[in-house]
Order: C-alpha cells, then structure tokens, then sequence
C-alpha cells in the first residue's frame, strides 16, 4: 500500500515565513495564523475550467495558496457563457484554460498561477486512466465503477437519429500532454479538483490520490443541482476542527473541597463552553495546584462549569482565567469507489427530506447515460429523459439511490421521485450562474480544509438542488417546452437550456438596485452579469456604495485589482460587471443607503425597482432598507456573512414576513470605573484602548482646534474634565516639532497610563487591603494590578511608541516614520527623559489670542488604519499585563480591536448564489410560500439549512385581517383635518403623528382598539399640502 493522505510528508506544508497580512487581514481572523502559513505553502490542480472550475479556482486564489494549476483540454462554446466569468465571445472555441489564465493570475500577484500545457507537468510516458483502462482489459466500466453490478446498456432509445448500436460505455480520455492526468502530474499537488469529469476518471484519480496522500474533491452543476465530494484520507487529522474563538474567561470563584467543583465566571460576563471542552488554569490565588492542569468540563449555565473534584487543593483565594483548550480530531473518510451504494450524506433542505439521496442516483445515472450516448440528455427531451429513469431504474434495482430504512419494496421509485429524476435529465446540459456559485464557494471551502488542516471537512457527499426555481414551481405544472430553449447562439443558451428564454427575457427586463459594493455585493453583480439582469431595453442595474477601495479588500472583492486602490466601489464593480456582461445598464451611486441619502433614493425610486439586494453589514442600514421596501411594495433578498457562516432572507409583499434584523446583544459599554480600575474581561481591555484612541486623538485635538479657533472657551473646555483639559493644554502648550518628539510624549503616556496610574490605584486600594467582612478587597474578579516602567528593549514597548509617535505625528503635519528600528533608537535615548512633567501641565492656559497658530488634524476611526489598530491592540496587551488579563490570540485580538467582521470570499460565493436563485422566483412572481428560501450555513462545520420563509403574522382590527405589509391608499385632494376625521369616522381610529415623504405617509393607532406600538401606514396618494 502506498502512502495515504494522513501519511504523507508533512515537510511540504510547513508555513511559509512572512504572510502579507494587509492583505488577507479579514480571513486571518478567520483562519488563524498557522493555517494561513499552510495555506501560503498549498498546491491545488483543478480540473474543467467551465463554471464550476473557474468559480472554485477564483475562491481558491483570492484565498492565498502558494500555486493553482488549471487543467482542461476542451474549447470555449456558447453555453460555457452563462456560468463562466472569464469567458468573452472572443474566446470562443479557444481553450478554456489557456482564455483565463491571465485574468485569474490577476487575481492575487502572491499565488502562481499556470496550465497544465506547461512542459513543467507533462511527463512522457506517465500512467494516465486511459492507460490504467487498458491494463485492466475487458472489464466493463460499470463494474470497475460501482462493484458487482451487470449492468447492460440495452435501454438506449434505438429511434433516435444518429444513434450508436455499440453497448460500450468506454471513457475516452485523450492522450496529448493538454489533456491527460497522469500519476505524475497529481503527485505534485496537495489538493485536486475535478469538475465535469467522467466518473471513471474520478474513481481512477481518488485512487491515485489516495496513494498519493492527496486530497481529492469533486465539485459539479448540473442545470439546478450540485454535488460535492470530499477524500482526504483515512486519518486526516484536523487540529482545530471548531469556528468558534478559543474561549478564555476570567474566574470569580470555585468551590473549595467539592467532589465536583464549580466554577463561577463574573456577573454579564459567559464561559462560551460546550459539555465535553477542556480547559486549563492560570493565575489562580489559594488553589495553586490547579494553574497549568487540564480539566474536561461540564456546562451547568452560561456562568457556571463543573470542574470535578477541588477536594485537597485548598481555599480560592482569588484571581485566575481559565483556558480552553481544543482537542484535535481525526476524520476518517473512505474511497470514491467505496461510497456509491451507501453514501454519507451532508442534509441541506430541511423542506426535501430523502432529496440528498435521490440526486446521489441522479448524478450515476447522468454518467451512465453519457458514457452511453456521449452527450447528457437534451434540454426538456421527452424520450431521453424517458431513457434517462430506465438507468435509475435499473441502478435502484441493484441497490443504488436508496436509504436502508425505506423498507421492502423501497427500490421503486414513487411519483414525486419519477418528477424530480425526470427534471434533473431535462436540466441537466445547462447551468445557472446561482448554483455554480453555490458549489464553487462550498468546493473552495473544502480545499482551504484540506490544505489548512483547519475545520472540520465534509463527510463525504454534498448534494443541493433548486429545482423550485424552474417555472412550473414545485407543482409540476406548465412545464417549458422545446421550442423555449433552443439555442440562439448568445451568451445565455446554457440558462436559457435550464429555466427557458422566457424566464431569462424576464431577467432581461427587470429593474434591480443591489445595496452594498463589497465582497457580497461584487459576488451578486457576478451573477447578476451572468444572468443578463438589467440587459434588456427597459432593464437596470442601479448599484449603491459610498466606501472607497483599501488593500485588504482584495483578498475576497473579487472585481477589485490593486490599482482600483482608493478608487469608489460602486463605479468600480460597475466597471468590471460590464466587463463580464457589456450588454448590462448599471448606474453606479456613490451614496449610502440610509436617511441621509433618502431625498434621492425616495419612495417612488423603490417603487420603480423589480426587487433589492441588502448586502450591506450594518443592522442599521438593513432596518432602513426593510423599511422602504415595506412602504414601496418591493421585494427584499438580504444576504451576510460573518467568517465561515451566512445567510439569506427572501422578503415577499404580503407573502412573507418582514426582515428584523436579529438584535444582538451588542452589550452595555462598561461602567468607567470597570475600565479604569477592575477590568476584568479582554473586552474591557479592548474598549479602554479604543476609548484611549478617541480621546486622544480625535476628541483633544477637536477641542484644541476649538479653542484655537475662538468658538469654545475655556469654561466649556473644562466641562469636559480634568484629563480632557490637560490634553488639550499639551496639544497647545507642548506641540512636537519632530518625530523625536513625538517619541518623547508617546513615552511619557506609556509610562502614565501603564505605571503611574497604576501606583496610584494600589496607593488608593493596597494589594492587601481587607474589607469590614474580613474579605480581600483584591479577590474574586478584581485582579490586583501591577505597575509596568517603560523598557526600551520590550517589542511590544517598542510596538505601542511606534504607533503612538506616529499617531501624534499625523495630528500635527509631522512626517511619519517608518522605519521602527529608528523609533528603537529614539526610544532608547530618551526612555529616561520620559516622567511625566505635571506640574507643567497644571498651569493656566493662556488665552487662544495668546497662543501661535498652530494647525490640528484630528483623527476618525478607522478600522483600516493600521497605525490605530497597533495602538488599540498594544495597549490592551500593555493593560492586561497589568491585570493579569491574558489577550488571547493576536488575530482574535486585532479583530475585536478594530470592530473588523471577519470575512472569507467562500461564505460570500455562497451566500450570492443562494440570494441569486430566489431572484429566479422573484422573477417568476412566485405566489407559492414554499417555493421559496431562507437559509443559514457554516461553511467550517459543513452545516446547512435551507427553510422556507414564515408568512407576515395576521392582525385583528375592527374585525378586519391584516398584516404588516397592508397600507390604505387614498386618492384626490383633502385636508388633513379632513384625513384625520375620515380614520375617525371611517375606520375608528385616531391619527397621531404624520411623516412627510413627498407621498405623505401618516403612522397612527387606535387608542381604542390597541396600544400605541402598533402602528398602521397610511400612504396618501395626494398632492393636498
């Protein structure tokens, strides 16, 4: 037995030596430092570049690996057009590999990027599954493929025109260096893709890759269904296989001599454990024997642990944090050719139960019928999808596509079963944008597993569909006919084979406004171009952003390259949109969707859209947008990610209930007294060094601005507190004239902030101060503190001058400084210099009149500064050094410190191809509830749920249903006196407040019927002033 997956030389994924964190900064929150280095050292070959292929090799360089190799030996065609982004018209019948490389290598300048036509990969004479085909002789596919089956292809429609007598269902694979996989060419590789390959040749290169150690996925689309494969082996060992932060909580008590002892966070604040956790100790006080040993846990509530037994380790005194620690796992998964009669199922629809094994047979059959006519079943083809279920018949027969508990008689297929096997073979030749991003983005996800030894990988077999989108709905009714998807030689012949020209002329036509130009929104105008929405006469796109373009937007904003830099989002991504699709109409807005902007996008500019793409991360603007499109009528489709997890939302007029944004609990900001004196929690550390950030560099040189300027005086100045003042007098009294300067102050407020203040708070509260109870003061959740002196030679020291120096440096037109080994030098010199001169500072400032000019920039808070993130993080460092407080992991750390959402391009590949496909029904005005899908998944779990939405809740007055979506519509002229008196007499009931939005809306309640939180809208379609 050659080497498996767990086995092989782990020399060739150590980490690489530097990562370019301004670049991939959002998914190191995601990934973690060590798995990114993985990833920086990864090989991936993927083959088939049409939709699935391009859209897996785009997520997987955006990602970072160190080389992608594209294999495909086949030309570019028209139906390749509606799902594959880097192909033109010019490009057809090139090779599509050789047509997209370059536009992928542009992708990321640190991942090389190259084709198989290269010499480098071809290896004469090599092993290919054509050669292995013939070695074995005279054994037929079907047995080499699935085992002990006989089966014969007799049911080929012998009518049909052009049809081949021969039974034979040989794969043929060509034998020119462009096309054949050789032993060879995958032993180079850490992962390999296939996409549109034959299943022989999947069975064939698994088993190389198997022996190989390499880990192996399939990833196909066919027309409205997906399917996904993973192999990494029989022990692939992840060490972390969980997406959840590291916990570490501080310890206010544990009981003393218990047989199970319990462990006791502090009050609002959570552990974040799960029965079964481990977790470690430090900085305990009285029960020294449990810093540094490992206890498994058991949860009692979000505050309390069970610990096992304290018996014989004394009285907690005090103090402590506890950690926990993540215990690796090994997955074991088997070969491709051992899964085809029993496979193992990831479920997805929680609304199509036994869907996943269904389409498992759909799938065999579509090789078994390729391998036998050479070409899947025409689109909406009666008898080849009559031929089509005699091989899933027969398959059925020999115990394939069917669950164990199905009971006798389980092998045949019922009614439903027939329909959706019989849709499948008429769809199955075309594509949908919406579906290849889906399974590109779950592929893609899985490939960073393999490569990164990061989350937990899928077991084994991924399969989805959105049959429901094609236009008979899930009723089977009105099926597309022949004539409707008959090429006319564009770009949407491969849609149009799938859902008909009449759905895609409706896309065509439609009118969308998407929301939000981020790695989101560029996914959604990929699909959008994709689809042709907007392309028509009287179609549109409007796209709305008022973000400029940063460098760590790259790594997952896909339409975005580094010369963009600093350029408007919107106009960019229009830009490319049109690149991908020249025939769309898209207005870019450099606007932000909120109230601020709402004179422009008004009610009747929502009444005028087909529909709305929330894809914007502010719960606020979200609120906003559910607002206006509840007035205007519009459908809503709101999509997110947060790291590895997603969502979407479909919202319908009167048909589904209204988006609320959950309301998470953002948290009350601790007392300042917490912040100041008793932090305990890494979040306290954090919102004491961004509370830091503000003051100092945003709101003194505000107010000194002010004051300089002669608009606050120096009695409004003091208002804002002692320290405030004593900021704004060093601004005026004290301004640098040199970085050297610069390093000096940021000296000093190290040295107060990190020592001074700190001896001032053990003078006030000693370390063994004993409260009237006999109590220590210092125990339970207080951490008594320890004073920090500034030390030259301490890296983060030096970290937090850096920053801080330079900080200063912007506010007063000082030129930065870059190089840190000279802010060392500087540091070093004048580290004695650096006692804080108070009495100075407590001197009468002069008045402004008395002051030489001086020009302020004040800061705003950016979560792209790098220079503010540095400071923010060293002084959360700096500040739980002085509580005992470990920080936790540096990215987790930069994260929280920045307020950054982390993100990764695979959630938002998947969370646009799911939005896209509800657009298909939106189109289709679908009336049917169950027709449509919300949906939440977690990439790094491999979890899925996909549920239909709930209907609008039905409401009572006056006898009267209605729901939240309801209006009244008033036409002609009145008064509002004579508005107010017809609710009055009219309806029963009394207006209250009136909001003026050109169309007047007028939010009221019925004192008598209800209590004032329920509100009705009243849109008056007047001109009456």
């Amino acid at each position: 037995m050659g080497a498996s997956v767990e086995e092989r030389d782990e020399s060739k994924e150590v980490g690489c030596d530097e990562l370019d964190e301004s670049l991939y900064s959002r998914q190191l929150f995601v990934y973690g430092d060590v798995a990114s280095r993985k990833l920086a050292t990864a090989s991936v070959l993927i083959c088939g570049l049409g939709g699935v292929g391009v859209e897996v090799a785009k997520n997987v360089i955006l990602t970072g690996v160190r080389e992608v190799v594209l294999h495909d030996p086949e030309p570019a065609t028209w139906g390749d057009l509606a799902t594959q982004f880097y192909l033109t018209e010019a490009d057809l019948g090139k090779n599509r590999a050789l047509a997209c490389v370059g536009r992928l290598a542009q992708l990321n300048p640190n991942v090389t990027v190259n084709t198989t036509n290269d010499p480098h990969y071809f290896t004469p004479g090599a092993t290919t599954a054509a050669a292995a085909k013939k070695e074995e002789g005279a054994t037929s596919t079907s047995e080499r493929v699935y085992g002990n089956t006989n089966y014969n292809a007799s049911t080929k429609d012998e009518n049909e025109e052009g049809s081949n007598s021969s039974t034979t269902d040989t794969i043929i694979i060509r034998d020119s260096h462009q096309s054949a996989l050789t032993t060879e060419l995958l032993k180079k590789f850490t992962v390999v893709v296939l996409t549109e390959s034959a299943l022989e040749e999947q069975v064939w290169v698994d088993s190389e890759c198997r022996r190989l150690g390499v880990r192996f996925i399939v990833a196909n689309a066919k027309g409205l269904c997906c399917q996904v494969f993973c192999d990494f082996g029989n022990r692939f060992y992840v060490a972390d296989p969980s997406d959840r932060e590291v916990a570490s909580f501080p310890i206010m008590d544990i009981t003393s001599e218990a047989e199970e002892g319990v462990l006791t966070v502090p009050p609002k604040t959570f552990h974040g454990l799960q029965d079964g956790d481990h977790i470690t100790f430090s900085g305990i006080r009285g029960m020294m024997a449990l810093n540094g040993t490992t206890r498994q846990v058991k949860v009692l509530d979000g505050q309390r642990l069970m610990i096992g037994s304290t018996v014989n380790l004394g009285e907690y005194m005090g103090g402590g944090t506890g950690h926990e620690v993540r215990q690796g796992r090994t997955f074991s998964h088997q070969p491709l050719s051992c899964t085809m009669s029993h496979p193992c199922i990831v479920p997805l629809d929680f609304n199509k139960p036994g869907r996943g094994i269904l389409l498992h047979l759909a799938f065999l059959a579509l090789h078994h019928y390729i391998a036998i006519h050479g070409a899947p079943p025409r689109p909406w083809h009666r008898n080849d999808a009559d031929n089509f279920l005699s091989l899933c018949h027969q398959l059925r027969q020999e115990g394939f596509g069917w669950e164990e508990n199905e009971g006798e008689g389980g092998s045949e297929l019922g009614v439903e079963q027939m329909l959706l096997l019989q849709l499948f073979s008429y769809t199955a030749s075309g594509a949908v944008a919406g579906i290849v991003s889906v399974v590109g983005g779950v592929a893609a996800g899985e490939v960073v597993k393999a490569c990164a030894r990061r989350f937990s990988p899928l077991t084994q077999f991924l399969y989805f569909d959105a049959l429901e989108c094609l236009p008979q709905g899930s009723s089977g009714k009105d099926q597309v006919l022949d004539v409707d998807t008959v090429p006319r030689r564009n770009r949407y012949d491969g849609m149009a084979s799938v859902i008909g020209w009449g759905v895609v002329e409706e896309l065509l036509e439609m009118r969308v406004m998407v929301v939000g130009a981020g790695a989101v929104g560029c996914e959604l105008m990929k699909c959008l171009a994709l689809y042709g929405v907007g392309a028509g006469e009287g179609g549109s796109v409007t796209l709305i952003d008022h973000d400029l373009i940063e460098r760590s937007n790259l790594s997952r904003q896909f339409l975005f390259r580094s010369w963009h830099v600093r350029r408007h989002k919107a106009e960019v991504a229009a830009e490319a949109a049109r690149a991908i699709n020249f025939e769309m109409h898209i207005v870019p807005l450099r606007l932000q969707a909120g109230t601020n902007s709402s004179h422009i996008l008004d009610t009747s500019f929502y009444e005028h859209q087909h529909t709305v793409f929330a894809a914007v991360d502010s719960a606020e603007a979200r609120r906003h947008l559910d607002s206006r499109c509840r007035v205007a009528g519009v459908p809503l489709i709101e999509s997110g990610t947060h790291g590895t997890r997603g969502n979407t939302t479909v919202v319908v007029p009167h048909l589904t209930e209204l988006y609320t944004s959950l309301q998470v609990a953002s948290g009350t900001s601790a007392l300042a007294c917490t912040l100041r004196n008793f932090p305990t929690t890494v979040e306290h550390l954090i919102q004491w060094a961004q509370n830091l950030l503000f003051e100092e560099f945003c709101l003194i040189p505000t107010l000194a601005s002010r004051y300089l300027s002669g608009t606050l005086t120096l009695t409004q100045l003091q208002l804002e507190g002692p320290t405030v003042v004593e900021g704004v007098r060093t601004i005026l009294m004290k301004a640098p004239h040199s970085f050297e300067e610069c390093v000096m102050w940021a000296a000093q407020r190290l040295t107060y902030h990190h020592n001074t203040d700190i001896l001032d708070l053990l003078h006030h509260f000693p370390p063994d101060l004993t409260l009237q109870d006999g109590h220590h003061f210092w125990s339970g959740a207080r951490r008594c503190p320890c004073p920090t002196p500034l030390d030259p030679n301490s890296p983060l020291h030096l970290k937090y001058v850096h920053a801080t120096a330079n900080l200063r440096a912007k506010v007063f037109g000082i030129p930065l400084e870059q190089d840190i080994g000279r802010t060392r030098t500087l540091l070093t010199r004048e580290a004695g210099q650096a006692a804080e001169d108070r009495e100075e500072n407590m001197k009468e400032l002069p008045s402004f009149s008395a002051l030489p000019s001086l020009f302020l920039t004040f800061l705003t808070l950016d979560k792209d500064d790098s220079l503010q993130l540095d400071y923010v993080v060293a002084g959360a460092q700096l500040r739980g050094a002085n509580f005992h407080i470990p920080p936790g992991d540096l990215f987790s750390l930069r994260s929280a410190a920045g307020r950054i959402t982390p993100a990764v391009v695979t959630s938002s590949a998947v969370v646009a191809g799911l939005a896209c496909l509800e657009l298909l029904k939106v189109a289709q005005h679908y009336s049917c509830l169950e027709d449509y899908r919300n949906a939440e998944f977690n990439l790094a779990l491999a979890r899925y749920c996909l549920t239909s939405p709930e209907p609008p809740p039905v409401k009572m007055y006056n006898g009267i249903e209605w729901t939240d979506w309801d209006k009244f519509e008033i036409e002609g002229d009145m008064t509002l006196c004579d508005l107010i008196d017809f609710f009055r007499l009219q309806h029963n009931l009394q207006l209250t407040m009136k909001k003026d939005d050109k169309k007047y809306v007028v939010e009221y309640y019925s004192k008598k019927l209800g209590p004032p939180e329920q509100n009705y809208c009243v849109t008056v379609k007047s001109s009456w002033q």
